[in-house]
């Protein structure tokens, strides 16, 4: 069961990644000659314009592919905004109590 979940997720991660590189080229054959600071910062300017052209533009023709399409369920997540307190503190009692189930399970008790 978590290895589905694990490897569903890594699959959007991934796809989320193959977007980025189409869309930023940069990102796909490296930045050798740039100091680290500098490719963190690309990397974070990259992440930001992705960001704003998936808000602001109706015909985001690298996203729309069939290859960038996100699960019904992650894109509604994607354009939900910020979670609350209270579903901060849900997610955390979630996913502790996954972890100590999870833990029980391996060690028999």
């Amino acid at each position: 069961m978590f290895n589905h979940a694990h490897s569903r997720l890594r699959n959007v991660i991934e796809r989320a990644f193959g977007i980025l590189k189409k869309r930023f080229p940069i990102l796909q054959w490296g930045m050798p000659s740039y100091l680290l600071n500098h490719q963190v910062d690309i990397v974070i300017a990259c992440c930001t314009l992705h960001n704003f052209i998936r808000r602001f533009s109706n015909d985001d023709i690298i996203f729309n592919e069939p290859d960038g399409d996100l699960p019904q369920d992650m894109d509604s997540f994607y354009h939900r905004g910020h979670p609350t307190l209270s579903e901060i503190e849900e997610q955390r009692n979630l996913r502790d109590s996954i972890a100590m189930q999870m833990w029980a399970s391996q060690n028999g008790t």
